[in-house]
């Protein structure tokens, strides 16, 4: 189970409409959505799976839709 209150936060352009699961469906939203999940200075093409953190630089995976 998450620890909410430890896990990194992100301020985004828009949440995501489906569950993200993979580093590669993260990639695809920041580029259709222009609203990156990831620390701001991690480029798009870094999105990893061991940058997919409970402490960052992006979000653990799964990020749930809202």
């Amino acid at each position: 189970m998450l620890n909410f209150r430890q896990a990194m936060q992100v301020c985004v352009r828009q949440c995501p409409t489906s569950d993200i699961t993979t580093p590669q469906e993260a990639k695809e939203f920041a580029i259709h959505n222009k609203s990156r999940l990831c620390s701001y200075d991690i480029g798009i093409n870094e999105y990893t799976e061991e940058k997919f953190t409970e402490v960052g630089p992006c979000p653990d995976l799964p990020v749930l839709k809202r």
